[in-house]
């Protein structure tokens, strides 16, 4: 099975790439995808007591959803 790993060798989840891994994130965050244009996908998440939504975009759904979801997280680097 490949995987993913660090510099030090340990497994690293791929969020961008795995349901199983990102599906329940986007439950918990309430992500909404929406397809775009010429196959590419829309994420939005509008997190608890944020004055602004958070929108990225990505070349699939997870990635998209991923995306949307670290610049959540990262609120002064918008």
């Amino acid at each position: 099975d490949e995987c993913w790993r660090d510099s030090n060798g340990w497994p690293i989840d791929r969020f961008s790439s795995d349901w199983g891994v990102a599906g329940p994130i986007i439950e918990r965050e309430r992500i909404e995808l929406l397809p775009g244009l010429h196959g590419a996908w829309g994420a939005s998440i509008w997190p608890e007591g944020a004055p602004d939504e958070t929108f990225e975009t990505g070349p699939s759904a997870l990635v998209a959803a991923m995306r949307a979801y670290v610049r959540s997280k990262t609120p002064n680097d918008k």
